[in-house]
């Protein structure tokens, strides 16, 4: 979940800018607005990526350090301990990461199958 975290605001920033282009979902025709919409992966799944990333940097996703964020903060899953940990992780999302708009139902969908 903390990786998840990490990459939270490339994945907001993407589906804000993509909502001024697509507005309609390419799977189900759906109109698409901010909440009814979610960025997918495209090609490598998060999981297929977070990977990669681990394995790449030879790191035991248990030896990772994570801090527990405030309790005001509206996102409650850890943070990663190690800000440089972090740079590499949000710039291999940056190079790596293929997203697609959908609706949250074709999106939902898609992950169960």
């Amino acid at each position: 979940m903390a990786f998840r975290r990490a990459v939270k605001n490339i994945v907001m920033r993407y589906k804000s800018a993509k909502l001024v282009d697509v507005d309609v979902c390419p799977v189900l025709g759906i109109k698409l607005t901010y909440d009814n919409s979610h960025a997918s992966y495209l090609t490598a799944s998060f999981d297929e990526l977070l990977s990669e990333f681990l394995n790449q940097s030879q790191i035991d996703i248990e030896s990772v350090r994570l801090t527990n964020p405030v309790p005001d903060d509206v996102d409650q899953r850890g943070i990663l301990a190690d800000p440089e940990l972090l740079e590499r992780r949000v710039a291999y999302q940056r190079n790596n990461a293929h997203l697609q708009l959908l609706s949250a139902e074709a999106n939902l969908h898609r992950l169960k199958s």
